[in-house]
């Protein structure tokens, strides 16, 4: 449904594969972050097909283009848990995709047919790619590996693309934790700790007073994140991953590198529910 300025809404969703959240009301504005398919953004006004607002999961704020949204809201009934997952025309392994859905997708399911489940904003998804929302995952190595191959995109938090304080929050919301998009909002969210200890630390890289960087630990001497190395994400040795940007501070003539450990504050942590 086209959204105008009659209908006065507060809350839309997301009904595209991901939608772009800008600086500015422009399709040439640098894009800041990423909304899934079946997020809510709250609006506070809407100017030339443009909603100005922010994010309903993690308040981040900016411009997103109208033609992904719906005013009709949806109660999600599945999350996709496949890292990507084509929406076909029909219910058929023959079927040619007309889009494609992130890892962690909310979706509403309206009909079933063999193999498949129908997407009440349109097409086929196979129920293998799907799970009852929400979905929490186990253990952030299974997170890990299911986002095997995602490239590194600036402004990207999904499985099409991430940067590093995208995957941070990702890969923990995958976990239940609710994060901010981020790196500053991500330090002053977690509780400070002397040394990494449990999988779910996440390491701050700072340098002049100033965060560049964040990967979260998937084992106390391993560390996964989203790095222009890497071309994406990947896991390596923790004195690795601190040894090379540190020589690469050194060869810029830059500061010492500060590492900063934090650790989710489970006290302050609500579960999150469906719908």
């Amino acid at each position: 449904m086209t959204i105008s300025r009659d209908h006065m809404v507060t809350r839309i969703q997301v009904v595209a594969g991901i939608a772009w959240l800008r600086a500015q009301a422009d399709r040439d504005a640098s894009p800041e972050s990423q909304l899934l398919a079946g997020e809510y953004f709250d609006v506070a006004e809407t100017v030339n097909g443009w909603a100005n607002g922010k994010c309903a999961v993690d308040g981040f704020s900016g411009f997103v283009d109208l033609s992904d949204f719906s005013i009709e809201l949806s109660r999600p009934s599945h999350a996709v848990a496949a890292r990507v997952a084509p929406v076909l025309a029909e219910p058929s392994t023959h079927s040619h995709p007309t889009g494609y859905l992130s890892m962690g997708s909310a979706v509403t399911v309206t009909e079933a047919s063999d193999r498949f489940l129908r997407w009440d904003r349109g097409g086929w998804l196979y129920k293998v790619h799907l799970a009852p929302w929400p979905l929490i995952w186990d253990d952030i190595t299974s997170v890990v590996k299911a986002l095997e191959g995602t490239p590194f995109v600036w402004g990207g938090r999904s499985a099409f693309g991430m940067d590093c304080a995208g995957f941070v929050q990702f890969s923990l919301g995958c976990l239940g934790w609710s994060i901010p998009r981020d790196l500053p909002e991500q330090f002053l969210a977690l509780m400070p700790c002397e040394a990494p200890g449990a999988p779910c630390d996440v390491v701050f890289l700072r340098r002049g007073g100033e965060l560049f960087h964040a990967g979260v630990l998937i084992a106390p001497d391993t560390i996964a994140h989203a790095g222009r190395r890497f071309a994406g994400i990947g896991a390596e040795p923790l004195g690795r991953y601190l040894r090379c940007h540190d020589i690469d501070a050194k060869r810029q003539s830059r500061s010492q590198v500060e590492v900063i450990f934090g650790r989710i504050d489970v006290s302050n942590q609500v579960p999150r529910k469906g719908g």
